[in-house]
């Protein structure tokens, strides 16, 4: 992916919606449905990009949901509502 050359000192955070939208609005059709190999661990099967993009968020979600119910825990305090 190329930069869309808003990135300098500062505002990463904004530099990195700009390459996002940049890189989703030029992205061929498609192109988020080929299988392709894990870019993080050749053991993983083939999956496509958005699947893979789906669960690095569901489980970043699902491991900070838990890493702050441990640390509520550890303070005597309930961690998950249920």
């Amino acid at each position: 992916m190329e930069s869309t050359g808003q990135c300098g000192s500062g505002g990463s955070q904004l530099c990195v919606y700009a390459n996002s939208d940049a890189y989703l609005a030029a992205a061929p059709e498609g192109d988020f449905d080929t299988p392709g190999e894990h870019p993080l661990s050749p053991m993983v099967p083939p999956m496509s990009k958005i699947s893979f993009v789906a669960n690095i968020l569901l489980a970043h979600v699902a491991l900070h949901c838990g890493e702050i119910s441990a640390v509520k825990g550890l303070q005597k305090l309930k961690g998950y509502l249920f």
